[in-house]
């Protein structure tokens, strides 16, 4: 149980729950409105239009968040450099692909 309050204390769930709460509600109403669609006698187009609609909000939303924290990142940087004149700012490698030995 400790764990868990230990979890609270530190801000992680918190951290997390807004993104959980907003990709959740946004995929659950996908797929709600596909079942709909596949079982509604009517309105089968507006609900197809309604869950892509709700699909380009999530991926808009999604990289939002992304270049969020990109610009985030690029700031520091640059706050570090301004504060430190010898502050190299060296990026993490991705690791890389199998590369074929021969």
């Amino acid at each position: 149980m400790s764990f868990i309050s230990n979890l609270f204390t530190a801000g992680l769930v918190d951290a997390l729950w807004s993104e959980i709460w907003k990709f959740g509600l946004g995929t659950g109403l996908i797929i709600l409105c596909l079942l709909a669609a596949f079982f509604s006698p009517v309105g089968k187009q507006a609900f197809c239009g309604i869950a892509f609609a709700v699909f380009i909000g999530l991926v808009v939303y999604g990289e939002g968040i992304k270049n969020e924290k990109v610009t985030c990142t690029a700031q520091k940087v640059q706050l570090l450099k301004q504060l430190h004149k010898d502050y190299t700012f060296i990026p993490k490698r991705k690791p890389s692909v199998f590369k074929w030995p021969f």
